[in-house]
């Protein structure tokens, strides 16, 4: 008998509890459900914050990195490309973290170049921060891919393809020997082809 009333009372107890979960997570599954419209309004506010900050201290280059984050949760990359220049400009040491900020914003804009110069700045100033080491482990995959690609143009004799992997690799990863040993082949047996097709063309109209 006792049992049973412990019993009892330890569901009714469960029963209340679930019911009070359910009645103060309403406002949290709200926000879970519109997670992304939460967080854009919350950039945007934290945005106009910063930018009254700056009005008042333009110099300060964590609020100019602040500034550029959100610009950039926002997807506003051409303001967080400023930005990140500005707390550059502002800040007195160089920061590793700057250019790999900025190279990932050219990427999201499609300026790889631009971004890959900046992140082989960052590799010279810090070879063994975790998203450089990452970016190269990347950035050799690509352009093995790249390079096998190009390879098997080369054999099929369609060099204008191969040669445009070969470059899209080479840009991706400059360091490789390989790659600019595979270029130089490729030019040769270009002007041999060339070479070889104004003979054939000579000999046709002598």
């Amino acid at each position: 008998s006792n049992l049973g009333n412990i019993n009892e009372l330890q569901s009714t107890k469960s029963t209340q509890e679930l019911k009070n979960l359910n009645e103060n997570t309403g406002g949290v599954k709200e926000v879970e459900n519109n997670k992304d419209k939460y967080d854009l309004s919350l950039f945007e506010k934290a945005l106009s914050r910063f930018n009254e900050a700056l009005r008042l201290e333009h110099t300060d280059y964590k609020v100019w990195v602040l500034k550029t984050q959100c610009h950039a949760r926002l997807k506003e990359y051409n303001e967080a490309l400023q930005a990140i220049s500005r707390a550059m400009a502002t800040c007195k040491d160089t920061n590793v973290e700057f250019y790999i900020m900025r190279a990932k914003l050219y990427w999201a804009k499609g300026f790889n170049d631009e971004g890959n110069k900046d992140i082989r700045v960052a590799c010279s100033l810090d070879a063994e921060h975790i998203e450089i080491k990452a970016y190269i482990t990347r950035s050799y995959a690509k352009a093995e891919l790249l390079f096998q690609m190009a390879l098997q143009f080369f054999e099929a004799g369609n060099y204008e393809k191969s040669l445009f992997n070969l470059k899209h690799a080479l840009s991706v990863s400059n360091d490789d020997i390989k790659l600019h040993i595979m270029l130089a082949k490729i030019y040769r047996y270009v002007l041999v082809y060339i070479y070889d097709s104004v003979c054939i063309c000579v000999d046709v109209y002598v």
